[in-house]
């Protein structure tokens, strides 16, 4: 009897998580993030860093996020690098299966790379600003109703600094987190 208690607590437990998948209000996503980042034609460098967005759902297909980014490298031994990026726009999010949810999404905003000399003696800082798209997707791994797992995200990545169209590709993964309830 007793292992029969067992094994209904655990079926419970299980089923509760197997659900069919609520939309969430709101969904955060931070984690890890590496881009290979152009800044003319000449100048291309590998930079890692962070990813931030937010994303409020409108519905079970549509919701808009806004992406916060920053990567910094170090190209030789003679200049640091920094880049950032704050985009914003249209999700798509297919939320058929329980355990993952695959998305889509196309931003559009500002993105900024900063430059410092090495060693940084004349304060020699050279910096400049442009508009940016990304244009990619990827997968969350849902573990829970507030918690997934951003198995991969690749995008598109394209600015035009120094007067030259880079084309670049930003890759992620990290942790989602999940608010509220949308009926």
């Amino acid at each position: 009897m007793r292992r029969f208690c067992w094994v209904v607590v655990v079926l419970l437990s299980v089923c509760g998580c197997l659900g069919a998948q609520e939309l969430p209000k709101a969904e955060i996503f931070g984690g890890y993030s590496f881009a290979h980042a152009g800044v003319n034609k000449s100048t291309t460098l590998n930079v890692n860093g962070l990813n931030v967005s937010a994303t409020g759902n409108i519905s079970r297909l549509l919701g808009i996020t806004v992406d916060f980014g920053r990567q910094t490298g170090t190209l030789g031994s003679s200049t640091d690098y920094e880049f950032r990026s704050f985009l914003a726009g249209p999700r798509f999010s297919y939320r058929k299966h329980e355990k993952f949810t695959p998305f889509a999404h196309f931003l559009i905003g500002d993105a900024r790379y900063a430059s410092v000399p090495i060693p940084d003696v004349a304060r020699l800082h050279y910096h400049e600003n442009t508009l940016a798209m990304a244009a990619g997707g990827g997968v969350d791994v849902n573990l829970h109703s507030i918690v997934a797992i951003r198995l991969i995200q690749v995008d598109y990545y394209t600015t035009r600094f120094s007067k030259d169209r880079q084309n670049d590709l930003r890759l992620g993964f990290g942790i989602v987190l999940r608010f509220g309830k949308r009926q």
